[in-house]
Formats: structure tokens, C-alpha cells, sequence
């Protein structure tokens, strides 16, 4: 309980000499409100609020704004004016009006009627309820004009209090009571701003959101009131206060003069690449051995090379056809004597054999059954790979702590798989369920392991009196299963097309060759032809070399015969 106004010790000074009752003390003269900080009591939210009212409705109005500004503030407390200017309770409804206008639902006003009688007041802003002893006063001014609101009245028998229905819940029985909602448009579709869709605006929503709330209005036993507007000017209209919830299960974040329901929904964020494309053979071959091991089988190759070619002088060509002969059918048809050279030879043979196979048992299934590109899985991945990540303002922040050496670029959502898909070496990160049922169609790629999980759930106009009772709902909705439950059913049948369309590219069966894969076999030809010109081109000078240096001596010798047979 909080006592706010000045009384200058007329009422209430038994109570407080023996209840330690927090003070707030509102000075009139001031523009300020100051009371004992020091008191441990001081700094908490009351239930219980009592205000004195001297002036005139006006000055109550001025003194709940500075009560607002307050840590102390708290809109669900039960509010009670006491009219201490003996008015004869002339400003009850008005007084209880500028207390719903400043969102109090909970305000009772105690006042002395001409008879001395204790009179308190109350405003059902809500809908038309009170129970007993209160009773409808159908002789007020603007009385029920909106069909929304009663005034009723019970005379105070201070030895005789039912306390209960002091601070009766005004949000019991709602009975048709307008809620004010928004949503975006989905797709681009046109709207009319301003226009009440109501439950026809649910179908800008996916099934997750529509079935949520939809159950929230019909549990409440409210209206629904439901306009839809650019998703950048829905926290606007929350901020002013003109409407009160945004339907949509939104990321918890926002610089808006609003507030945030609870409980709140978690989704997995993943990261959504575009799938690779098929494997090239050299890609095949870099990913069925290592660098060291490739380095190891070219040395070795080049090795065995220059060997036939220096043993007995075979030369180069028929070298490099035996190398190809060992290579194909990992055997050789030189016939070597040494017993060095056998058990070179021999261990060649074992690395060839050990390879070849391996190597052309991958090549011939590759052919006939081409492999896509590695895609990431998990956020070590990305990492690895060094992908630039696309995210919304919301994400970015903590996508840069995340991964400090990625490029981390702010985009919009709707621009995030589209740039993800420009690229092979960009990932959109994102809400998997919001993401999969817009983009499924697409060649896109899913990490199997969540980034990490976001928090959802509706934004809401700062002190709205159904909050409490819409987040009691959504508590009961969650406790029960019925949230994770309708959240996997709004995605569940494009993961099963997704999961099928992802076993149908893997299956083991074999299909038509891919030209792609064949560019080894070009490749290896062309190399293959080359190879063989230049080492016929280089044998071909040695041997005109040889040759020509075999007719110089030839030469030099007979001219020493004939000089010989001259003497």
C-alpha cells in the first residue's frame, strides 16, 4: 500500500502509527514528487494506492502523471480517491474517467454524500460487471453511452467492509470487449489502412500465429478488432497507444515505447545456404586424398619416370607409356635383372595397386552417381568455411560476437535468402520455421544444428489492462504442450517435403552420366597428348642431337684412317 497526496495528519493516523504504510508526498506548489529513499520501503510497486483529492479532477489528473514518472508506478493497483474538498461526490465519474484515460482499470472513489453518508464509486471501463453490494447508477451523466461502461456505487459501512468486492476483477467477463490488433501483409498483398478485417486479416498469418491467437480471443471472450498496416508502422501505433497488441510472434527487441508479453515462444535459428553444385572430378579427387598424400603420388610417379627412362636407356617415350601402362593396369612389361631394381619396382607396384584401386572404384561410382558440394552444418562451419553471414538488425548484433572473423552484413528480411542464394560462400541466418515456409521451393540448405534460439512473442502498448490476462492464456497454452505442439504442425509438412526432396538427391541409384564429371576425361586427354608431343618433341632432338654428334665422330675417325693411310 502507498498513501499519495497531502493530508497534513487528518485521516488515517491510527493506521499509520501502527502499519508501517510507505508515504508519497505530493506537494501541490511543486512540479515534483519526492518521499523517504531511504526507506527500504520506498523503492517497490504497490498493490494498494490511496490518493487524496483537495483541488479538482484536473489536479488528480496532473498528480498520477508525476505518480507515473515514478518507479513506484504500477497501473494494475487498486486506486483509491479520497474526496476530501466535501463536494458531495460531484466529481466521481470524472475522477474515474481520467483514471481509465491514464489506463488504471482498478480505481474506486470514497467520498461523504449530502448525508454524511460514506459513498465509494467505481468504473467498470471493461464491460458491464460489478458484484454485489455494488449497484448500477443509471442516472449519471453520459451514462453507458458507449455500451461499454457502467458507474455503480455502494454505501461503506466501515464495520461491515466487503473487501473483495473493493478490487473486483473488472477483466473477469470481458463479454465482447474490443481488442485492438495489428498485423503486417503478407506477400505484398493490398490493404485498406484503418480498415477492420477481423478474422479475415488472420490469414496474413502463418497456421502458428493464427491458431494462437485465435484462441487468446476466444478464451478471453473478447472482440477482435484487427487492422493491418506496413510492418515498420505497426510499433508506432503501440507506441501512441492506438491500438494494443501486434498479433505476430515478433523478436523480442524494439527502441519503441512499448512492452513485450510473456510467456515467450523459442525458434531454432539456422543458417540457409544455396545447395552446391555437383562435384567436379578434380573436386572429387582433392577430397578423396589429401595434399600431403597427392604430393607423395606425384613424386613418386615422377620418380618411377625418370627411372625407366635412364635404365637401359629406353628413353622417354617409352617410359612415359609404361608409366601410363602402370597407371591403367598397374602392371609393367620391362623385365629387370637387378635385384635393386626388382625391389624398387616392387614396392611401386604395392603404392599403385593400393591407389589405382580406390581411385578408380570412386571414379566409376562418381560417374555414375555425381556428388554435391560440401554444405555447412553447424556454426563451426560457417566458421571453417569462412562464409559471409546476411542477417536482420535483430540478429546482427550477436551474429558479430558469434563469429568475430566472419563478414557480417545487415540486411533486410525480406533480401536475406535472396542473397544467400547469390552466392555459394554466403549463409542468410534466421528463423527456421518463418524461412522454410516461404523458401522451401528453393535450392536451399538447412544446418542440421541450430545456430542458436531467438525469443518471440507479441509486443504490446505499455500499460494495457488485459495484459495480464492475455499472458495467462498464453501460459496455459504453453504449460499444456499446445505451443511447441502448434509450432512443429505449422512446419512439419514442409519438413517432410524437404526431408523427401533431400533423400530423393541422395539415394544410392545410378543415373545418366553427368557432362560435368566427364571434364576429367577431357582434361586427362588433353593433358595426355601434350605430355606425350613435348616428351616425343624432346626425344626426337636428343636423338637428332645423338645422331648428329655419332656422324661428326664417325667423320672425325675416318678422316684419321685415311690421314694414316696417307703417310
Amino acid at each position: 500500500m502507498v498513501i499519495v497526496g497531502d493530508f497534513d495528519g487528518r485521516i488515517l493516523m491510527s493506521l499509520i502509527e501502527s502499519i508501517p504504510i510507505p508515504i508519497v508526498t505530493i506537494d501541490s506548489h511543486s512540479e515534483f514528487i519526492f518521499g523517504d529513499a531511504s526507506d527500504g520501503l520506498y523503492v517497490f510497486q504497490p498493490d494498494i494506492i490511496i490518493m487524496a483529492m483537495e483541488d479538482s479532477p484536473k489536479q488528480l489528473g496532473n498528480d498520477l502523471q508525476l505518480l507515473q514518472e515514478m518507479n513506484q508506478w504500477n497501473h494494475m493497483a487498486a486506486h483509491f480517491i479520497l474526496e476530501i474538498s466535501a463536494r458531495f461526490c460531484k466529481d466521481a465519474l470524472e475522477s474515474l474517467l481520467i483514471t481509465w484515460r491514464m489506463h488504471i482499470p482498478q480505481s474506486s472513489y470514497v467520498c461523504l454524500n449530502a448525508e454524511q453518508a460514506i459513498v465509494l464509486y467505481t468504473l467498470n471501463p471493461i464491460t458491464n460487471y460489478a458484484p454485489k453490494p455494488w449497484q448500477a447508477i443509471t442516472s449519471a451523466d453520459r451514462f453507458n453511452s458507449s455500451d461499454r461502461w457502467t458507474l455503480y456505487s455502494q454505501l461503506l459501512n466501515p464495520n461491515d467492509i466487503a473487501c473483495d468486492s473493493l478490487t473486483f476483477d473488472r477483466m473477469k467477463h470481458l463479454n465482447g470487449y474490443e481488442i485492438k490488433a495489428l498485423t503486417a501483409p503478407k506477400n505484398n498483398v493490398s490493404f485498406i489502412p484503418g480498415k477492420n478485417y477481423k478474422q479475415a486479416g488472420y490469414k496474413m498469418l502463418e497456421f502458428f500465429g493464427k491458431t494462437v491467437f485465435d484462441t487468446i480471443i476466444t478464451r478471453l471472450n473478447a472482440t477482435l478488432v484487427l487492422q493491418i498496416d506496413d510492418i515498420h508502422i505497426i510499433p508506432q501505433y503501440l507506441a501512441n497507444q492506438s491500438m494494443d497488441i501486434d498479433i505476430r510472434f515478433t523478436l523480442s527487441f524494439s527502441k519503441t515505447n512499448a512492452s513485450y508479453l510473456y510467456p515467450y515462444f523459442q525458434p531454432e535459428v539456422i543458417a540457409i545456404t544455396r545447395i552446391k553444385d555437383y562435384l567436379s572430378t578434380f573436386e572429387k579427387i582433392a577430397q578423396l586424398w589429401s595434399r600431403s598424400v597427392l604430393v607423395l603420388s606425384f613424386l613418386t610417379i615422377l620418380i618411377t619416370f625418370g627411372v625407366m627412362a635412364v635404365y637401359k636407356r629406353q628413353g622417354f617415350s617409352l617410359a612415359l607409356l609404361e608409366i601410363i601402362r602402370l597407371l591403367s593396369y598397374a602392371s609393367i612389361q620391362n623385365n629387370f635383372q637387378s635385384t635393386a631394381m626388382r625391389i624398387f619396382f616392387s614396392k611401386i607396384l604395392i603404392f599403385i595397386v593400393i591407389t589405382n584401386g580406390v581411385f578408380q572404384g570412386r571414379l566409376a561410382a562418381f560417374l555414375t552417381k555425381p556428388e554435391e558440394g560440401y554444405s555447412p552444418e553447424n556454426s563451426e562451419d560457417l566458421k571453417n568455411l569462412n562464409y559471409t553471414l546476411y542477417g536482420i538488425q535483430q540478429n546482427v548484433k550477436y551474429l558479430r560476437t558469434m563469429f568475430p572473423d566472419n563478414r557480417v552484413v545487415l540486411v533486410t528480411q525480406k533480401d536475406c535468402v535472396e542473397m544467400a542464394l547469390a552466392s555459394l560462400s554466403a549463409a542468410c541466418v534466421g528463423t527456421k520455421a518463418k524461412y522454410l515456409n516461404k523458401y522451401w521451393m528453393k535450392p536451399i540448405h538447412t544446418t542440421r544444428e541450430p545456430l542458436f534460439v531467438d525469443y518471440w512473442n507479441h509486443q504490446c502498448r505499455k500499460d494495457w489492462p488485459l495484459k495480464h490476462r492475455v499472458e495467462a492464456v498464453l501460459t496455459q497454452i504453453m504449460e499444456s504442450g499446445l505451443l511447441a505442439r502448434w509450432a512443429f504442425h505449422s512446419i512439419s509438412t514442409v519438413l517432410d517435403k524437404k526431408r523427401a526432396e533431400d533423400v530423393e538427391r541422395a539415394a544410392t541409384k545410378y543415373r545418366p552420366v553427368e557432362l560435368k564429371a566427364l571434364d576429367f576425361s577431357f582434361a586427362l586427354l588433353a593433358f595426355g597428348l601434350v605430355l606425350a608431343t613435348i616428351v616425343l618433341i624432346i626425344e626426337f632432338l636428343m636423338k637428332r642431337e645423338s645422331n648428329t654428334k655419332i656422324r661428326e665422330e664417325i667423320k672425325f675417325r675416318n678422316f684419321f684412317i685415311a690421314r694414316r693411310t696417307t703417310i
